[in-house]
């Protein structure tokens, strides 16, 4: 079960940040290596560049959409 931790709705504050250095792993936004503070998708737990998902305001996976993020971990 998810507690309001795990998943944030989209009208709630962002959860803190993440830093992170992951080459080879691409943000599905930007195209480039996830590095620095990063986002997980609430729903198929891809990972986003912060910026990329407050850009895009959504999970960037094809048929996925979700307006919730999580801290990875």
């Amino acid at each position: 079960q998810k507690t309001a931790i795990d998943v944030l709705p989209p009208s709630a504050a962002p959860p803190p940040d993440l830093v992170v250095d992951l080459p080879g792993t691409k943000c599905p936004v930007c195209g480039t290596a996830l590095a620095g503070k990063v986002l997980k998708c609430a729903s198929c737990r891809t990972l986003h560049h912060r910026e990329c998902w407050e850009f895009n305001g959504r999970c960037a996976t094809y048929a996925c959409g979700s307006l919730s993020a999580s801290q990875p971990g």
